[in-house]
């Protein structure tokens, strides 16, 4: 049976002397079996038993190395890092994610336009003339009958 490579967009199959190495997903690591499938990023997919990826996924230090060791083997708890994603699946270098606002409360909003430098943020974006019960006054006289 020929396995293939279960990454986006790779091609890799496994045949006889082509010298890639294929590595099944760890089933048996839920933990690592989770941080596996992430990476893959493929959408509502789950490795079967027969699922693997290819050697060209794994980093050169994802590799137990030395002289005893024949071929290549992953070192326990290794996960893939190389893939070529397009580009609306591409991990964001920067983190686009932008800072709440502070929030003033009525107490806190001035009456006039604050323009001094040491007032706060939330006072200069905010432009109040009134106080709440000027308003509530004005309203009262709006509702009441006139007398002529």
């Amino acid at each position: 049976m020929v396995m293939s490579c279960a990454a986006y967009g790779c091609r890799n199959r496994q045949i006889t002397g082509n010298g890639l190495q294929f590595h099944r997903f760890p089933l048996k690591d839920p933990n690592l079996l989770r941080r596996w499938v992430h990476e893959v990023k493929r959408k509502d997919w789950r490795p079967s038993k027969y699922s693997a990826l290819c050697g060209e996924h794994f980093s050169a230090n994802s590799y137990v190395s030395g002289p005893e060791i024949e071929g290549r083997h992953l070192k326990r708890g290794s996960v893939p890092t190389i893939f070529s994603f397009p580009e609306h699946l591409q991990k964001s270098i920067q983190n686009t994610r932008k800072l709440p606002r502070k929030r003033c409360l009525a107490e806190e909003l001035p009456t006039t336009t604050a323009t001094d430098e040491d007032t706060p943020p939330c006072s200069k974006r905010l432009k109040r003339t009134k106080t709440m019960d000027e308003l509530l006054q004005e309203n009262a006289k709006l509702k009441q009958p006139s007398r002529k």
